[in-house]
């Protein structure tokens, strides 16, 4: 990310903005869903500038919480 960015702004597809993990990523035995589920909030709340989300779609489960953030 540029260091002169003013802000951040997160677009998810055409039809949906995110759904979250997948099945294959949600059972997979190496990565635990609880050590990557909070990863990605909260390196956007240690930002130091306001975060946008430009959503057209669903936002369904960890895609809804990105959203939220």
């Amino acid at each position: 990310m540029p260091a002169d960015a003013l802000c951040l702004i997160l677009q998810g597809g055409s039809g949906v903005f995110n759904s979250g993990a997948t099945r294959d990523g949600l059972m997979d035995p190496d990565r635990p869903i609880t050590e990557y589920v909070g990863e990605i909030p909260r390196m956007i709340l240690n930002l130091p500038m306001p975060t946008i989300t430009a959503m057209a779609g669903h936002a369904i489960g960890g895609g809804l919480l990105l959203a939220l953030v």
